[in-house]
């Protein structure tokens, strides 16, 4: 049974306000489970699919919606969290569909001056598993961590 217990909508003209929403969301986790280092994670996960949808989602000038939505699933072998971050932009060039095992090469990363993508390696690090789903609309960032 998977059922929602969290819903935010944000954008980028909003992003003063990530400090209010970040409180809110980690007051909602503690209300499903007292795991300091699971919140942690959690709350990392999303700071950086949150961040990155209103950063990098609209061309500059552009304004649109970042909605968040955390579910808590319950299935046989467990309990899990789903963090959902939709926007209206596409996935990034070059993104891998299944981000579960994303992986950068942080010295040629580094070489090239890169900009972009550690936050969504760490996701892929702490999550147990993290996907895009494209739609006629725009795109989610799926993010899903089992309780234990």
């Amino acid at each position: 049974m998977k059922r929602k217990i969290l819903s935010i909508e944000l954008s980028n003209e909003l992003l003063d306000l990530m400090g209010v929403a970040r409180k809110f969301f980690e007051n909602v986790m503690y209300k499903f489970t007292d795991d300091v280092r699971l919140v942690e994670d959690m709350m990392t996960i999303f700071d950086e699919s949150t961040t990155n949808a209103i950063r990098h989602a609209y061309s500059e000038g552009k304004v649109g919606p970042v909605k968040v939505s955390l579910y808590l699933e319950e299935k046989k072998d467990g309990k899990y969290f789903i963090l959902t971050v939709f926007d209206e932009g596409d996935i990034p060039p070059g993104m891998p569909m299944d981000m579960t095992h994303y992986k950068l090469d942080l010295n040629e990363w580094f070489k090239e001056g890169k900009v972009g993508g550690i936050g969504l390696m760490v996701i892929s690090q702490l999550a147990d598993k993290s996907f895009w789903k494209k739609t006629a609309k725009g795109k989610y960032f799926v993010a899903i961590k089992k309780i234990k």
